[in-house]
């Protein structure tokens, strides 16, 4: 098999901050706020609207460096990295923080979990980093990509079920080589 470049993105893909957010959320805001356990398709998270904006200060700021610290990792997704590199194949993540503080607390969670990578890459235009594949959760980035001729994989995730350009996805890293060759048909 051939050895790739694989660009993963972190939060979503590897990292769980979903589960935690919504669990603090439903701790610290009135009840009656967020009921739906897929809150992606209960409010629009984006700093358009103000829950939103609500949402995200929060996120980012105030409980950022518990929710990015705490988060657990993705069952199985550092043991597949670990595969992945042990098949010959490197791992590049990539992602698009909103802040310096939360680069920070990933890079410390990165480290803290054992989480195997041959580089790391903060940035928003995730695209611009070279790789053979990339695995990614987020609808928008998956455009980019497919934007930028780049071959995506989807990593399924509740709030991108809808997201359909075209890439093959995946449930579990391990299937991202096998899923390029998909992607190359």
């Amino acid at each position: 098999m051939m050895k790739l470049d694989i660009g993963v993105d972190i939060d979503g893909v590897v990292r769980d901050l979903y589960h935690p957010l919504v669990s603090r959320f439903r701790k610290e805001i009135p009840k009656g706020w967020i009921n739906d356990p897929e809150v992606w398709e209960q409010y629009d998270i984006s700093h358009e609207n103000s829950l939103g904006s609500y949402i995200l200060k929060y996120w980012f700021e105030e409980w950022a460096y518990d929710l990015y610290n705490m988060a657990p990792a993705y069952e199985n997704a550092i043991e597949d990295l670990y595969d992945l590199r042990l098949d010959g194949h490197k791992i590049h993540l990539i992602s698009a923080q909103p802040n310096k503080d939360c680069e920070v607390y990933t890079t410390s969670w990165l480290k803290t979990n054992l989480v195997p990578y041959d580089s790391l890459h903060y940035i928003q235009e995730k695209w611009r980093v070279s790789c053979d594949i990339y695995v990614d959760d987020s609808p928008e980035q998956l455009i980019e990509y497919s934007d930028h001729k780049k071959y995506a994989i989807k990593y399924k995730q509740p709030w991108n079920k809808d997201a359909n350009v075209g890439m093959a996805s995946v449930s579990r890293l391990k299937y991202a080589p096998e899923a390029i060759w998909y992607l190359m048909d």
